[in-house]
């Protein structure tokens, strides 16, 4: 039910363009993925990722969320305890690998727009740490999982990120939950309008800052709460449980059930039950942005403090890709002026290592490829230096460095160090980037 366009300025998540919306189903009964137009609600492509089965590649078994994350579609599949991974180009979803990150029975997924991936897993088996947040890195590398501590606990159904938190659907307990990023509880969310029971599903609203949840089973229908969770509305609807809603461009919701889609007028109670091709038992909305193909990046770590107080930040602006002569910078910028100092970049994963006695940490890990020698310029002693270099045009101009031949999908990390004589290593590094390959 989400997607994300990065920003690294802000690392928020924006509202796509209207022009741009639309909307992806997994289908539990044709084991596909199905593309919706997000005025209508009508099916575009019934089978825009199918079933990979006897392709040597994929099998979907239940096919229950799917992710954007440019350029990446996520597919998490709740039966066969995988993540199956697409390259979405602009124009086609080409299979790019599988991640077993250790989940069972897991119903949602959802990104930060931070860097951090978050699965709602309920099992144990796999190795999977029971009712918790599984969490990813956007090139796929586990992190500590978060663990759900409200009691009692029956399943997470949903996982969503909304107005800087992470909503847990708990429809068995009757509870939409609240947590922090970093896993504490912060309580749960309830409105005068109609009483929260059984939420399904959650997604952020197309036409407005506000959030569309699933009532699925007494009170069944659609609720709409603004950012700080007040109720705004509630559409009830009596024909089926509803499994997932979405807003529609044109203010109607879109709503699955058993066996089949509807469209609901939330101002006239009006509905019209929708078609689909060969039959559907859907899953969970997403939204998707076919135009968006690439993004550059998120910032992670911490940047080490300068002998002269400078904070350097990196950076990352344009399009890393697989093909183009040039076009995707990485930069720091706030750095001590006059320094020497050069990127660096891996292609193993993300480290926090401490750089000596000093504030720095090494945040990439080895083996490591070292770009040009360069000199941040500004004023020596203020913090207006900056470095910068073209990674598409250095990785052109070096076909044997690290990381080639580029790929899409391929994830890399990078990180800036520069000379700094007082400090305690002689030198100091900046935060660092990670981002992912486009075609």
């Amino acid at each position: 039910m989400k997607t994300t366009l990065f920003a690294l300025s802000a690392l928020a998540l924006a509202a796509l363009p209207l022009r741009a919306q639309e909307l992806l189903l997994g289908d539990r009964f044709g084991q596909r993925v199905l593309r919706l137009n997000r005025a209508t609600g009508a099916v575009i492509n019934g089978s825009f990722i199918p079933d990979g089965v006897g392709s040597g590649l994929y099998d979907f078994q239940r096919p229950r969320e799917v992710l954007q994350v440019p350029p990446f579609l996520l597919v998490l599949d709740t039966d066969a305890d995988k993540l199956f991974r697409f390259i979405w180009d602009g124009a086609t979803a080409t299979y790019h690998s599988t991640l077993t990150p250790g989940i069972d029975d897991a119903r949602g997924i959802a990104y930060d727009g931070a860097g951090t991936i978050y699965i709602a897993n309920n099992g144990t088996a796999n190795g999977a740490p029971g009712h918790a947040l599984v969490r990813l890195t956007l090139g796929g590398a586990l992190l500590p999982p978060l663990p759900i501590n409200s009691l009692p606990i029956a399943q997470l159904d949903d996982v969503e990120f909304f107005n800087g938190e992470l909503l847990i659907a708990n429809a068995a307990m009757n509870r939409l939950e609240r947590y922090s990023p970093a896993g504490p509880f912060l309580g749960y969310v309830s409105t005068s309008t109609t009483l929260i029971t059984s939420p399904t599903s959650c997604m952020p609203a197309l036409l407005s800052n506000d959030l569309i949840v699933a009532s699925g089973l007494s009170a069944t229908g659609v609720h709409k709460l603004d950012s700080a969770y007040a109720g705004v509305s509630f559409s009830s609807w009596a024909f089926w449980t509803v499994g997932a809603a979405a807003e529609l461009s044109s203010g109607q919701y879109l709503l699955t059930g058993p066996s089949g889609l509807a469209r609901l007028n939330p101002n006239t109670g009006g509905f019209a039950f929708l078609t689909t091709p060969g039959g559907v038992q859907p899953e969970l909305f997403a939204a998707f942005d076919p135009l968006a193909v690439c993004s550059g990046g998120v910032a992670y770590c911490t940047s080490g403090t300068t002998s002269s107080g400078c904070v350097p930040l990196m950076n990352g602006s344009g399009s890393p890709s697989a093909t183009a002569l040039s076009g995707f910078t990485l930069g720091v910028t706030q750095l001590e002026g006059q320094k020497q100092g050069l990127i660096f970049y891996g292609v193993s994963g993300r480290a926090l290592a401490a750089w000596g006695s000093s504030s720095s940490f090494l945040c990439v890990k080895s083996p490591t490829q070292r770009m040009s020698v360069l000199n941040s310029g500004g004023t020596a002693g203020a913090c207006d230096g900056l470095l910068s270099e073209d990674w598409n045009a250095f990785m052109t101009a070096h076909p044997g460095a690290l990381g080639s031949p580029r790929s899409a999908g391929q994830a890399l990390q990078a990180q800036g160090w520069f000379r700094d004589p007082p400090s305690p290593k002689t030198t100091n590094l900046t935060n660092a980037v990670e981002f992912i390959v486009c075609p």
